[in-house]
């Protein structure tokens, strides 16, 4: 039984197939499927010739899937929208060049087949070139590792649902372009022309795309592209993401496309008729409406009254206990332990609507986070064999915050670099102010349109909260960090009118703004603000003080109070001033912040000038134990370091030379590794035969806890009676370590 209007399919396919014979499709797909993998191994192959290079240590990782990190964005940002493009319009253009629509409408075919077939055909093709990439990026990768070796991290079991769903995932991304490419390639009588136009607009979609969230997930030249950058599809255990959900909207457009080829011979009439325009409309308006629920923003439901961050862990040792700090106040919040299976569940409380935390497992293994009133986060934690090596995946209500402020790329800012001290030139206050204005509004623009791979954009709070930030790093650049950069008079004529076209930035803060307090840039900000009137040489500092015991007490003025004093000892250099501050101190009435306050001056008090530096228990690489006291009668130079720290390696070397230097001096030098793992330690000195005494502490904890080691590497010296000369010397390649060592030693200051 024949279907009206769409009859003929057999025929119809089996004459495109016909067609195909010597028009160098075939070649085409072959050739643009693997030129990325091919292109890929060619540049690998010249750069490890050249420049062989130290595999690193890594997590275990599936080999195969790993492949597709490095070709996948080539393929997906140019080459596979290319391929739909080139291979469409050739197909389009086989009937155009031999009028082969006219003799295949007189056979008993209709023409709502022969443009369904035209399309099938080419989503075939697509899912061919979509293959042939699968295969030759595996393909030329494994010939590739037997030239390369295995990577010592490797596994090898095939993941087949990564793949299929991958390539599926590929080739639903271009049905919409291929739809449009079709459209267009149907109605231009012509190859190049259809060509030329997708070609185009795959260049201006991607040059748009990649500053603009909503155009990437939204343009059908750009969904591909889209879709390369998640390999591993939605980060909420969803089947699809939004962008490839679009490519089927614009799917949508098959009738108009459709209707454009069926009346291509008298598309003057067709617009003349108001009956015909009844179909674009139509469909127009289902593409808009698929599309607003396709682009719609996405929300997770909040907890009531409670934060929860809870996860699993992976790895060859499971810690004991999980700790949350506040990043700011570097305070211990919430702990939990760590089951036997590697599950954890705590609940953290939060003084501020949105947090900065420091989720820590052990002193090298730890994640920053951000956290607000009513998340629940979950994190998926991949440990390595060596300490610090780890993997952190977050997801839940909070992970559209969390890709936000973990961006690197939203840190830059021109206005910034016009600031910074590589920019020599100078800037007029007027020009300066315009570039500020812009930049503050693409930053906002930029902060609403952001979203995740699966449309989550930021909460409303966190939102909010990053609009009064981004205002308040605008308004630093202008009022304080311009002036002191160009030495600009404050009462300026010129750089005033400049400044009140920053009003508008300015009606975004406001003082004391409690949903602010927390957030080190905005107290930064205000120590500046709060006081800028004041005359040079005033005392800034009590004068911040006083504007802040003005303020009503509760957890606003604490926690500005304590950001002072805590800012204030860092600074002081001796125990009389530390003893003022303390006085200070008492002005705070959370017993929490005094608490931490007290034990940081008590830390600080103990690591002073001439104070005995605490013994403790550590080892040679023959297990024989050592003490600082068998040292007494001579200076010591101390390096605390691991071998999983980068910074370190740098380090060790100069610090090495100086042993070298002044091996005639009362001075012994000591490399104190702070190795959780004993065989790292015990490989690193195998292979590197290090000149100058190896001791490895057993406790890290203990370092931690007497000598207020936060960070490595560390550097430490103590005179002959055993007391600190400086318990956080300058590292070595700082100049200034040298001239403090001379002159502890009594020796001459060189000539520089």
């Amino acid at each position: 039984m024949r279907i009206p209007y769409f009859y003929g399919f057999r025929p119809a396919w089996r004459a495109e197939w016909l067609k195909l014979k010597g028009s160098g499709v075939t070649w085409l797909a072959a050739v643009l499927g693997a030129v990325v993998p091919l292109l890929g191994i060619v540049f690998r192959f010249f750069s490890r010739a050249f420049d062989p290079p130290l595999e690193p240590e890594a997590l275990r990782f599936n080999w195969f899937e790993s492949l597709f990190d490095d070709s996948l964005q080539g393929f997906g940002g140019f080459f596979y929208p290319l391929a739909i493009i080139l291979l469409v319009s050739r197909l389009a253009g086989l009937e155009h060049k031999t009028d082969a629509w006219k003799l295949i409408e007189t056979q008993p075919v209709s023409r709502l087949t022969i443009w369904s077939v035209k399309w099938l055909m080419s989503a075939l093709w697509v899912a061919v070139v979509v293959t042939i990439f699968m295969f030759a990026t595996i393909l030329f990768n494994a010939l590739f590792m037997a030239f390369d070796g295995v990577p010592a991290a490797a596994t090898f079991g095939l993941p087949v649902g990564f793949l299929l769903q991958l390539a599926l995932r590929l080739w639903i991304s271009g049905l919409g372009l291929l739809t449009i490419q079709l459209g267009v390639s149907i109605i231009i009588r012509s190859t190049v022309w259809p060509i030329t136009i997708g070609v185009a607009a795959l260049i201006v979609s991607n040059m748009v795309a990649s500053g603009n969230g909503l155009a990437s997930t939204f343009w059908p030249y750009s969904l591909t592209s889209y879709t390369s950058r998640y390999p591993y599809g939605s980060e909420m255990g969803k089947w699809m993401l939004p962008a490839e959900w679009q490519s089927l909207v614009w799917v949508l457009l098959a009738p108009l496309a459709f209707m454009l080829y069926n009346y291509r011979g008298s598309l003057k009439l067709v617009f003349r008729s108001a009956a015909v325009w009844g179909m674009p409309v139509l469909v127009l308006a289902m593409v808009g409406a698929a599309s607003w629920w396709v682009q719609r923003p996405q929300s997770l439901t909040m907890l009531e009254g409670r934060t929860v961050i809870a996860g699993n862990i992976q790895g060859p040792a499971m810690p004991d206990s999980i700790r949350v700090y506040n990043a700011s106040l570097d305070m211990e919040i919430a702990a939990a332990p760590v089951q036997p299976n590697g599950v954890f569940h705590l609940q953290v409380p939060l003084q501020a609507d949105v947090e900065e935390l420091l989720v820590k497992l052990s002193f090298t293994n730890g994640t920053k986070i951000f956290a607000g009133k009513g998340d629940s986060l979950h994190l998926s934690w991949e440990l390595g064999a060596r300490p610090g090596l780890q993997k952190v995946k977050i997801t839940g209500t909070g992970i559209a915050n969390n890709q936000y402020m973990q961006n690197p790329g939203r840190e830059f800012t021109m206005v910034g670099y016009f600031l910074s001290d590589d920019f020599k030139e100078g800037i007029e206050p007027s020009r300066f102010i315009t570039r500020l204005l812009e930049e503050w509004e693409e930053d906002n623009k930029t902060l609403r349109q952001f979203k995740t791979a699966d449309g989550f954009g930021l909460g409303p709070v966190m939102r909010s909260m990053q609009e009064k930030l981004i205002a308040v790093q605008y308004l630093d650049y202008a009022y304080f960090m311009y002036p002191a950069k160009f030495k600009v008079d404050a009462d300026d004529p010129e750089w005033q009118k400049a400044l009140k076209r920053v009003e508008p930035i300015l009606r975004q803060v406001s003082d004391f703004d409690s949903s602010l307090v927390g957030w080190p840039q905005y107290h930064q900000f205000l120590r500046k603000w709060l006081v800028r009137d004041l005359p040079k040489g005033a005392d800034k500092d009590s004068a911040y003080q006083q504007r802040l015991l003005q303020q009503p007490a509760g957890v606003t003025r604490d926690r500005l109070l304590f950001d002072l004093c805590n800012s204030r000892l860092e600074l002081a250099r001796d125990s009389a001033s530390r003893a003022s501050i303390m006085q200070d101190v008492a002005l705070i009435a959370n017993p929490k912040f005094r608490q931490s306050l007290e034990v940081k001056n008590n830390l600080l008090n103990r690591l002073r000038k001439g104070q005995p530096a605490p013994l403790f228990a550590a080892h040679l690489a023959n297990d024989q134990s050592v003490s600082l006291a068998s040292l007494r009668g001579q200076f010591v130079a101390v390096d605390v370091w691991a071998t999983w720290c980068g910074p370190c390696r740098q380090q060790s070397p100069v610090f090495e030379k100086l042993a070298a230097k002044y091996k005639d001096q009362p001075i012994t030098f000591i490399a104190l590794s702070v190795d959780e793992n004993r065989a790292a330690w015990d490989k690193f000195l195998a292979a590197n035969n290090p000149k100058i005494a190896q001791w490895r502490a057993f406790s890290l904890a203990e370092i931690r806890q007497m000598y207020g080691v936060d960070a490595i590497p560390r550097f430490l010296l103590i005179d002959p009676d055993g007391n600190f000369v400086n318990a956080q010397m300058p590292m070595p390649t700082d100049a200034n370590f040298e001239v403090l060592l001379r002159q502890a030693l009594g020796l001459p200051a060189e000539e520089g």
